[in-house]
């Protein structure tokens, strides 16, 4: 039978099996938090509409749209994103691309 190896609580220094005690565990990051974060990292670096190619200025209403539709299998990683008007999203909808 192994010994059970302890390590201190990075917050109060007791003894626990992982980094952290039960005390001081760490909350789960919110899916959500880490989608904000990264849609808003996006609209700060985009400077056309993904869709129709027409510059993003400061008055538009910028939104992040999924290239392949959620609705169609398309993930919420940063490949599958790009910065767009609102009315071109809205326009696009759910379809794929090939289809506007």
């Amino acid at each position: 039978m192994m010994a059970q190896i302890l390590k201190a609580c990075v917050v109060c220094g007791t003894a626990s099996e992982g980094p952290r005690c039960p005390r001081h565990a760490k909350p789960p990051v919110s899916r959500h938090r880490v989608y904000c974060n990264l849609r808003d990292r996006i609209v700060a670096a985009s400077t056309v509409c993904g869709i129709c190619g027409q510059p993003l200025d400061n008055g538009d209403q910028i939104v992040v749209d999924h290239r392949l539709p959620r609705a169609h299998g398309g993930s919420d990683d940063a490949a599958n994103l790009q910065a767009a008007h609102k009315r071109c999203n809205a326009a696009k909808s759910g379809r794929l691309p090939s289809r506007y």
